[in-house]
């Protein structure tokens, strides 16, 4: 009896100290170096991909569904930080020297707990970062030759200095109000498309130069205005720019994009300005 007493006690002793035990933390993946993506791969809920400067993530081309555009890619439900460097970028690219739009899928990021990518680029993908209901911010980083950029719904969403050079569309969102401030937006198909269902952009000290269809389109369904004042849209005259522009005028049901003022010249942007805090970016922001 003794022994079945000692034993009950030195149990309940353990049991308590497990109770008291604090939580594990999130699990925390690395990468660097050179990563070869085939498939799918999974950020899970809880854990965080951390990928570190001078990393080039290579999507191998897989079509599963066959309709010729690549699937490879990142599903993510917990947390990417990818931070790169201006002399060391993280790169995230087709696998080999294809760099065609849509050789791979997409960073899909779900209902997650929030991003960050600083200087990094991206080439070739379907839509290169995906984002909904995710805090999410894209600073100092480049998008080139995807079919589109950064699309996301939900907030806050934060695209600061960054380069969207030769994209099908650079940005698109829906039931969002973003800041999308100092960027250079050039030679795309659409450079920002706002949807729907958003009640305050902010679009302030980005340079639009030469997209080829508009520099911002309303959806259908978008009835709020977009604040588009301060940014530099190729020139200055008013049918120029609202030739570039897709809004109320176009359409009566739709909002309208507010771009006076504006600037008579392009900013002095590299597409990677400067967004550490306390600085303000060009004409104020929210």
């Amino acid at each position: 009896m003794r022994a079945s007493l000692v034993l009950y006690a030195a149990l309940c002793t353990l049991l308590a100290g497990c109770a008291l035990r604090p939580s594990p933390e999130p699990a925390e993946k690395v990468w660097q170096g050179n990563i070869s993506v085939r498939g799918v791969e999974l950020v899970p809920e809880g854990s965080t991909l951390v990928i570190r400067p001078g990393t080039r993530v290579s999507f191998a081309f897989l079509d599963e569904d066959g309709d010729g555009w690549g699937d490879s890619g990142l599903r993510v439900n917990g947390r990417v930080l990818a931070l790169g460097t201006r002399e060391r970028p993280v790169v995230f690219e087709a696998e080999g020297s294809d760099t065609q739009p849509g050789r791979w899928g997409e960073i899909r990021i779900e209902s997650a707990e929030g991003s960050v990518f600083r200087n990094c680029r991206f080439r070739g993908a379907q839509w290169a970062l995906h984002a909904h209901f995710t805090p999410l911010r894209v600073e100092a980083s480049s998008f080139s030759d995807n079919i589109g950029g950064v699309k996301f719904r939900g907030d806050p969403v934060e695209i600061y200095g960054n380069s969207f050079v030769g994209n099908g569309t650079a940005i698109r969102y829906w039931e969002s109000s973003p800041e999308i401030i100092s960027n250079i937006i050039r030679g795309n198909g659409t450079g920002i498309f706002c949807r729907r269902g958003s009640a305050e952009t902010l679009v302030r000290g980005n340079n639009f130069i030469r997209n080829v269809d508009y520099n911002i389109k309303l959806g259908e369904l978008q009835e709020a205005d977009v604040d588009a004042k301060f940014n530099y849209w190729g020139g200055t005259r008013p049918e120029m720019i609202e030739e570039k522009i897709f809004d109320r005028k176009d359409a009566a049901y739709l909002g309208r994009v507010l771009y006076d003022p504006l600037e008579a010249r392009p900013f002095p942007l590299e597409g990677a300005w400067d967004a550490s805090p306390g600085r303000n970016p060009p004409g104020g922001s929210r």
